[in-house]
């Protein structure tokens, strides 16, 4: 069994396990392309809830009133190049 096909039995094996013990919503964070598309194709519903944000220098950070700017700028001093 190659690496590929191991992760996608064992993302079945979760979703079916908690399907079955009666579990309604999971928060999970999707790696690939393959594990979405994966679990969209066993039936179940995704909804999108986290984003990732690359961080980069912004200049003039004064002038910007946004929280969520600031935020980046600082995490990208903080040398933290993505952000969810």
């Amino acid at each position: 069994m190659k690496a590929k096909q191991y992760r996608v039995s064992r993302t079945k094996k979760k979703l079916l396990l908690l399907k079955y013990n009666g579990v309604k919503e999971v928060i999970w964070r999707i790696d690939s392309q393959e594990q979405r598309e994966e679990i969209l194709r066993l039936g179940f519903s995704m909804i999108p809830w986290l984003y990732e944000i690359k961080t980069k220098p912004i200049s003039n950070l004064r002038s910007v009133e946004s929280t969520l700017v600031k935020d980046v700028q600082y995490s990208y001093k903080r040398k933290k190049r993505k952000i969810v």
